[in-house]
């Protein structure tokens, strides 16, 4: 017996399905409306928000002087501070700049 409607594989099934569909052309909506929406171009910030180089995390600062066993090649940065000074920086404050 011959079967009405043969198996399709995963593959083809997908494929005539999509066929069925197309892509809505783009359209221009206010940002309050656009929840559940999808870009249809990347977006691009004109200018860096904040507008500075802030810390990712909370954190203290020592010397590598003031420490015990502690080499210069593991400090993360190149800022000289004072001896015994323990500058504290807090998520997102604005990150000191070598001098």
């Amino acid at each position: 017996m011959k079967e009405e409607y043969p198996m399709l594989s995963a593959e083809g099934a997908l494929a005539r399905v999509l066929s069925a569909f197309q892509p809505l052309p783009p359209e221009r909506i206010p940002i309050l409306e656009t929840l559940g929406r999808v870009l249809t171009e990347d977006v691009i910030a004109d200018m860096d928000i904040p507008p500075l180089a802030n810390s990712a995390m909370d954190g203290y600062a020592v010397r590598a002087a003031d420490t015990t066993g502690e080499a210069r090649s593991a400090c993360a940065s190149s800022i000289i501070w004072p001896p015994a000074t323990r500058p504290t920086r807090r998520s997102g404050r604005e990150v000191p700049s070598v001098s």
